[in-house]
């Protein structure tokens, strides 16, 4: 750019654009493309000459300069991205999901591919924080326990092994400690939980606080800040 404005730019008016342009067109084939370059010791029009052949055609379609990220489903059944709250689907709560982020909009896809949700970004300053339509918290649990125990077992096989302990020895409260073990998930990641439960194994810890204790103090989470989602202490004897 510097040389295009000391040897353009420099001392020349233009009484529109299409003087511009018609100055611009006379300077590049009367001066630029017929100079020696000072890097390669020949004239621009000449390697341009050489190098036509080789010049590939620009892409039909715009790039796509997505960001491309992974996401848990929370508690609320949202994605959680620079202070707001995406809604999804209830079933993919604490699912690990794919998302493509574009200047103005999110796509939310499930672990398979499929896109389960979209939306436009929120914007600045916006106090709403929650974009889509956004169900109040109910009463009852969130997931049944089943799901609760399918989505716990596919961290690891050792699992099983865990839960049957706290079944056993939190026979009253185990579906609550399942529920909050699970949701662990929103802020930790698998790998680090599997190694807090083979710990909490080891010494017969069976309290979810004991475990993210030594998350909060052992293993980097997920985001800048804790998000903070409990399950709902009802619903024990829920099947």
């Amino acid at each position: 750019f510097y040389y295009l404005e000391r040897s353009f730019l420099n001392g020349r008016e233009f009484k529109d654009r299409d003087d511009l342009k018609g100055q611009l067109l006379q300077w590049l084939r009367g001066v630029n493309d017929i100079r020696i370059h000072g890097t390669t010791k020949k004239r621009p029009i000449d390697m341009y000459t050489q190098e036509h052949p080789f010049l590939q055609v620009l892409p039909t379609n715009h790039f796509d300069t997505s960001l491309i990220v992974h996401r848990v489903v929370n508690q609320e059944s949202c994605i959680y991205f620079e202070g707001y709250q995406y809604v999804v689907p209830d079933k993919y709560m604490y699912d690990l999901c794919p998302i493509r982020i574009t200047e103005n909009h999110m796509v939310i896809y499930s672990g398979s591919g499929e896109q389960i949700a979209s939306h436009a970004l929120a914007e600045k300053g916006q106090k709403e924080r929650y974009v889509g339509t956004h169900q109040k918290p109910r009463r009852k649990p969130d997931l049944v326990i089943a799901d609760v125990v399918s989505r716990l077992e596919s961290f690891s096989p050792e699992m099983s092994e865990y839960i049957d302990h706290i079944k056993r020895y939190k026979p009253t409260s185990w579906r609550h400690h399942l529920r909050s073990l699970l949701a662990l998930k929103v802020n930790y990641r698998v790998d680090d939980i599997l190694v807090a439960v083979r710990r909490a194994k080891k010494y017969k810890v069976f309290e979810p606080s004991a475990i993210e204790s030594f998350l909060e103090n052992n293993s980097e989470p997920r985001y800048s800040i804790k998000l903070s989602f409990k399950p709902n202490n009802n619903g024990y004897d829920e099947q």
